[in-house]
């Protein structure tokens, strides 16, 4: 998964390249471990790239940008093309193999301010001109978001998240329906429809509302914490333990859900974990078994006494090869000291590879997938395992209206079209 911006600005005097560099640092937590950005110059494009938004330089008196986070090459495609006698420069939210020409033909009809139709499958991206035009499309599946955004009258923000706008000091105004793109130049802000065989549905990949985007983040219209908060207190219709004391969830993402379910069967939470560090680690990003070990203790210091003694209700986002619940589960017993663990999964069982491309899992590692709830439940050294059901991600998807392939749980698409 990887995280796109794209800012220009409609004056000389109103440079956007710090800019930038603030509002790519709010998507970090797709990716971060890698980041590209680039901008237009008199000699052309030049593109900055590193293991951080740190490592970035960008010109302060640049005036378009386009930028990507991703977590290994294969999250992010950087394509240059030509588009419009212009070079050009695309980063895709994954990647295009023989998708180069479909987008170079759509930059080219989008800067002339028609309707491109493309009958091959594209992703979302962002693409910048040699002479600064900016030109975005989210992909016609409508697996990943791009929303929009604009600093007054001075520049237009496009971004995989509203917070990477508001941190840019924009305002967050709508998003891009699936297969629709807007182009921004000096002289021009127009929206575009990319159009073709690929239109026939859409659906919101539904990791970007489980997992992926920030608490604060307003996904497709809806808000993800108030997402994640109805999906916890779901979880309480499965919570059927009179012995549990306290709720607590894994930082950072499976907070909301845990307030949700304390919520619902009315225990208190408390906060069970402190992370070591100031930047947001991805433990479920990390491709390489050690590197997630050690960002899985690096965010999750136990606050001991809070949960010492006690029957926990432990809440987390989703599960994928249950070395993340292992793993604290061995810590809450042996380090804390706890006297029951049951754990909460504020999604349902993870079953199958994503068919689109967008997350990178292999059915083979998913512990949903090969074992039985009684099996997972003794490899996870928990006393008891739970799941949201099927009919709680629909409901959830039907009041927030928001259709979601939910395909890697083995159900298919959920919820309402817009």
């Amino acid at each position: 998964m990887s995280g796109l911006l794209a800012i220009a600005s409609f004056s000389e005097d109103a440079p956007v390249g710090r800019r930038a560099l603030y509002a790519l640092r709010a998507l970090e937590h797709r990716g971060g471990s890698r980041a590209v950005a680039c901008f237009a110059t008199e000699k052309g494009i030049e593109c900055s790239s590193g293991e951080s938004v740190r490592a970035l330089s960008v010109s302060p008196g640049a005036r378009a940008v386009v930028a990507a986070v991703y977590s290994s090459p294969s999250d992010c495609s950087v394509t240059r093309i030509e588009a419009g006698g212009e070079e050009a420069i695309a980063l895709c939210s994954r990647p295009c193999p023989g998708a180069r020409r479909a987008i170079e033909e759509a930059v080219s009809e989008a800067l002339r301010g028609r309707n491109p139709v493309i009958d091959t499958e594209i992703p979302s991206f962002v693409a910048l001109t040699s002479s600064g035009s900016i030109v975005a499309v989210r992909d016609s599946a409508g697996l990943t978001p791009l929303s929009v955004g604009g600093l007054g009258f001075d520049a237009a923000v496009i971004a995989s998240e509203t917070p990477a706008i508001e941190v840019s000091g924009a305002s967050p105004r709508d998003w891009l329906r699936p297969g629709e793109g807007v182009v921004v130049s000096r002289h021009l802000a127009k929206r575009v429809e990319v159009r073709g065989a690929a239109r026939r549905g859409h659906a919101l990949c539904s990791f970007e509302l489980l997992y992926i985007a920030r608490h604060d983040a307003i996904v497709d219209g809806v808000p993800v914490y108030s997402f994640r908060k109805m999906l916890g207190y779901e979880l309480g219709r499965v919570a059927k333990l009179s012995s549990i004391d306290v709720v607590t969830g894994i930082p950072e993402t499976a907070i909301p859900y845990a307030i949700g379910l304390s919520q619902a069967i009315g225990k208190p939470f408390e906060i069970g974990f402190v992370p070591t560090g100031g930047e947001r680690i991805r433990a479920a990003l990390q491709g390489d078994p050690l590197a997630r070990l050690v960002a899985i203790h690096m965010k999750m210091n136990p606050v001991a006494k809070a949960l010492e003694g006690k029957s926990v209700a432990l809440v987390d986002d989703s599960m994928v090869t249950g070395a993340t619940a292992k793993t604290v589960s061995q810590i809450l017993r042996y380090r804390v000291g706890v006297r029951e663990l049951h754990l909460f999964i504020a999604s349902p069982p993870l079953v199958s590879d994503c068919p689109h491309g967008v997350l990178s899992y292999d059915r083979g590692s998913l512990l949903a997938a090969n074992m039985s709830a009684r099996d997972a439940a003794r490899y996870l050294e928990v006393d008891s395992l739970h799941w949201v059901d099927r009919s709680s991600l629909e409901l959830a998807a039907r009041v927030f209206g928001v259709p979601l392939c939910a395909k890697c749980f083995g159900i298919g698409v959920v919820g309402g079209s817009r």
